[in-house]
């Protein structure tokens, strides 16, 4: 491999790490939101999930991914659609069911997927898809 092929693939890894980071943060930042919204605990929700409250502290942060059935779990519990996890969407006006249009397709295809990388440019697609959403309601 070429200095010129190994920086490339430095740089593109270093762009996926700061875009998944960015994700993560947002998903965090809703969560928060959500939860202190009504009025629950770090520990009250992380009880419910069956996850401990640092883990869910970490998810919060931005600095854990979570599973695919914790993101329905923390959803559902904090009772918003999962969409509303990934954009700044309207709760009432995400009538889609989990699993169901463009977000459900997206987090099947999360589930499935082996690698950080990759869940990071699925996480990224569902952003996008709630920023859209977003820009459509207004």
């Amino acid at each position: 491999m070429t200095q010129q092929t190994r920086s490339i693939l430095e740089a593109r890894s270093q762009q996926e790490a700061r875009e998944e980071g960015e994700v993560l943060l947002h998903i965090g930042r809703q969560l928060v939101k959500a939860r202190r919204g009504i009025g629950m605990s770090q520990r009250a929700l992380a009880e419910r999930v069956g996850i401990g409250r640092a883990a869910l502290s970490a998810i919060e942060r931005g600095a854990r991914h979570p599973g695919i059935r914790t993101l329905f779990c923390l959803a559902d519990i904090l009772q918003q659609p999962v969409g509303a996890l990934f954009g700044d969407c309207d709760p009432a006006a995400d009538a889609e069911p989990p699993g169901s249009g463009e977000i459900g397709d997206l987090l099947e295809v999360y589930e499935e997927i082996e690698g950080d990388g990759a869940k990071a440019e699925v996480l990224h697609l569902l952003l996008e898809v709630g920023r859209s959403k977003t820009k459509m309601l207004q």
